[in-house]
């Protein structure tokens, strides 16, 4: 597979840690949204794109977030002994790469991308939206 199109929108330097966010196209048939770059520690990564996880009430089936206690339709408790622990992930992935050296090329490309807005003079007082390769 190869990336078409990287749509990257530029965040102002005060929204940190999110740097920007980033659409790539591949092959000019699949497109993932909601890639963003992240700054920490004084480097950038790409987070792939997530949604977090929910749970249906017991009683009334409103869905809630995992880390919810109780319901907000119904008031019942939501927490059960076995189903929550400290390693409980409160995040999915939606789309992500299965290898780690296509995980490495879509960083790459992403990152060469976001650096090129910024070496020609990006105006980052506003969000901007620019479309690369």
């Amino acid at each position: 597979m190869k990336i078409t199109k990287i749509r990257l929108t530029m965040l102002p330097p005060g929204s940190m840690p999110v740097c920007a966010y980033a659409t790539i196209t591949f092959d000019d048939q699949l497109a993932i949204h909601d890639l963003r770059i992240i700054r920490k520690d004084e480097r950038l990564f790409v987070a792939m794109p997530n949604r977090k996880r929910t749970r249906p009430c017991h009683k009334c089936q409103t869905p809630h977030t995992i880390p919810s206690r109780f319901c907000s339709n119904c008031g019942n408790s939501l927490r059960s002994g076995s189903e929550h622990t400290a390693n409980s992930r409160t995040h999915v992935d939606i789309a992500h790469p299965l290898t780690a050296e296509f995980r490495a090329m879509i960083e790459r490309e992403i990152l060469d991308s976001y650096h090129s807005n910024l070496a020609n003079g990006t105006d980052l007082s506003k969000a901007e939206v620019f479309d690369n390769v």
